[in-house]
């Protein structure tokens, strides 16, 4: 699959200001989320997590997963989509996310 020039990472982007010092609220908020996001994937069996963190976390374009992981670039896709989902269904579970949420990002082009 080819590269997707039009998803900048943020890393990339530019930034017109710099970001704020977080309170220690917002610090342990994230913190809290990074814990339950790795609670959730020790949840996965291996290859679905193995796709998951290799392309959405580590944000490792298609081919080289796929290479990485010696699976076919459609097989990889499908695990992840399939990582994905699971880990959403988790989060409303768990109460992280609401089930229309995803919806909600998709309307407001934040997906």
């Amino acid at each position: 699959m080819a590269t997707r020039p039009w998803i900048v990472s943020r890393s990339s982007a530019p930034s017109a200001a710099p970001a704020p010092t977080p309170t220690p609220e917002s610090a342990h908020l994230r913190q809290r989320r990074a814990e339950v996001l790795m609670a959730v994937l020790e949840t996965l069996p291996p290859q679905l997590r193995e796709a998951f963190v290799l392309c959405d976390l580590q944000d490792m374009p298609v081919p080289a997963a796929a290479a990485e992981l010696g699976i076919s670039p459609g097989n990889l896709r499908v695990r992840a989509t399939r990582a994905r989902a699971r880990i959403r269904s988790e989060l409303v579970r768990l109460g992280w996310l609401t089930e229309d949420s995803h919806d909600k990002e998709r309307d407001h082009g934040d997906a």
